[in-house]
């Protein structure tokens, strides 16, 4: 987004910030998962049963997507305390 000039130029460019921070965030979040899922399915099919391993990919991949959310839904409120927000 571009540079407004008038009175309400500071409120779009903090929005601008933090578009930007949450892209990059969510950028990172996904570079840490595209390691992980095949680390995990590597880990899972050497160490689980082959009966289990649907249960244990099951609760790998929950813990990821719950792990996300919790990460930037903690990420906003860091942001916030650290008075960026």
């Amino acid at each position: 987004m571009g540079r407004v000039h008038g009175a309400d130029h500071d409120a779009i460019d903090s929005s601008d910030n933090v578009l930007i921070t949450l892209i990059g965030i969510r950028f990172a979040l996904g570079v840490g998962e595209a390691l992980v899922y095949p680390s995990t399915n590597c880990i899972v099919s050497q160490w689980i049963p082959y009966s289990e391993r649907g249960i244990a990919n099951g609760i790998i991949f929950a813990g990821v997507g719950f792990g996300a959310g919790i990460t930037l839904a903690s990420s906003s409120t860091f942001w916030t305390m650290a008075g960026c927000g």
